[in-house]
């Protein structure tokens, strides 16, 4: 008996060692891969070279198809070189241009970036406010500099935790930019088994859980139970990650929401975003999502996003006139009131693929009108190299023939969201056109 338990016990730990080595090795092995990948289409020693820069809507989506259909139409003339980089901001992918273009010598850079960090002003507040000073350089020096330190500052804070353990959450930040989830996940523990009202250390170990340690049933009960625990001022930023992993969770295992719809409708407008909306609004009465909705514009870091949604709503329902209001007004937002933080970074990232004589495609995401983007650069002295790649009759004329989900599989943008195969090749013909006509082919 004594022997068997041993076993037991022995092969309990074997197997938790062996899922720490796959969970720890995951991240290297998808990485790893996209390296493969690139590495083998530049052995290929095509004639030109195209790098694909981007977040999540870039890794292995449109570079694919792009690959696929370039080779279909001009064997052996185009090797595509994917460096999407999944969750990243804008200053991450500048970081790292450098090195890509002297790894891969790109003739032509696409570029489809900054949803991460959003296109419009942190301290937009509504429609009807213009600032007469905006005009002026220094102006917009300091707006850009006040977007910077607040950008900062919203990520230190966003899980600052109490003076006595604020130490050790530092750690937990460390463990996990290294990828040693298990070691954050240990701290968290900690910290809660000394105070287990974190709701920080809490909202952390959830995702960890849900996301990196393959316990989700662990993660939905511990963001359960911190969800009932807030009391007074939480970061928006904890609150979303709550209820988008409970929300995710009971989604997969169609477990109804209507409580947590009700919560939602008295949470504060910062704690509802997008994705979440996407989430809960096939589950929602019509009631419930017009309270939301609502509370939504509240809140104005969300507002381009949130006439997004409702113009997505309008389509699906067929109702084109008003969809296209909702895009028009998502439109203004964006060009009225820019975020100067993200467009200080796109202009050095085409600044420096210019000054290594690489070809510039900006390619606006899909749905979404390229007059903000054109207008970003119009002042610029190399405004007249650049070429723009425009998604939005394509995808507006397929969303008359389909409903969203038929296109993407998520809303996290509001008007758009992570796509599918078939959105993947129409991106990849629109860019195709862009680049045969560089070439004068």
């Amino acid at each position: 008996m004594l022997k068997k338990s041993l076993l037991i016990i022995i092969g309990v730990i074997l197997s938790l060692v062996m899922l720490e080595v796959i969970m720890q090795t995951a991240g290297f092995v998808i990485s790893s891969y996209q390296n493969y990948e690139n590495g083998r289409e530049l052995r290929k020693k095509s004639h030109y070279k195209i790098i694909c820069l981007g977040e999540s809507t870039t890794f292995r989506a449109y570079p694919v198809s792009l690959q696929r259909m370039l080779d279909k139409k001009y064997p052996g003339m185009f090797s595509v070189i994917d460096c999407g980089i999944p969750g990243s901001k804008i200053h991450i992918l500048f970081d790292q241009l450098g090195g890509m273009i002297s790894k891969y010598k790109p003739d032509f850079a696409i570029c489809m970036i900054g949803i991460n960090d959003g296109f419009i002003a942190s301290d937009y507040d509504g429609l009807s406010k213009k600032n007469k000073y905006e005009s002026l350089k220094i102006y917009k020096l300091y707006e850009l500099l006040k977007q910077h330190l607040s950008a900062e500052r919203n990520n230190i804070n966003a899980f600052k935790s109490e003076n006595e353990i604020e130490d050790e959450m530092k750690d937990v930040y460390r463990f996990y930019n290294l990828k040693k989830y298990s070691e954050a996940a240990d701290i968290c523990k900690k910290v809660l088994s000394a105070n287990n009202a974190n709701i920080h250390a809490s909202a952390f170990l959830a995702m960890l859980y849900s996301n990196h340690l393959g316990n989700p049933d662990g993660g939905y009960k511990i963001a359960s139970d911190a969800l009932g625990k807030i009391d007074g001022k939480i970061p928006a930023r904890i609150k979303d990650m709550l209820y988008e992993i409970v929300i995710e969770y009971r989604k997969k295992r169609n477990i109804q929401l209507q409580d947590i719809i009700e919560k939602l409708i008295d949470e504060e407008p910062e704690a509802i975003n997008p994705k979440i909306y996407s989430f809960i609004k096939d589950s929602a009465y019509p009631g419930q999502k017009e309270k939301i909705l609502k509370k939504m514009t509240e809140f104005k870091n969300y507002s381009d996003q949130y006439y997004g949604l409702m113009a997505i709503e309008s389509m699906d329902g067929k109702d084109y006139k008003t969809a296209e209001e909702y895009f028009k007004t998502a439109e203004e937002i964006r060009m009225n009131y820019p975020n100067n933080y993200t467009y200080y970074y796109y202009k050095l990232i085409v600044g420096e693929l210019l000054k290594n004589n690489v070809r510039v495609i900006c390619m606006q995401y899909p749905v979404r009108s390229i007059e903000p983007l054109r207008k970003m650069f119009e002042k610029e002295s190399y405004y007249g190299s650049l070429t723009f790649v425009s998604n939005e009759k394509s995808f507006k004329s397929m969303l008359k023939k389909n409903k969203y989900r038929d296109l993407f599989f998520d809303q996290f943008a509001g008007d758009f969201g992570h796509y599918n195969e078939k959105s993947g090749t129409v991106i990849s013909k629109n860019i195709i056109a862009a680049v045969e006509k560089k070439l004068n082919k």
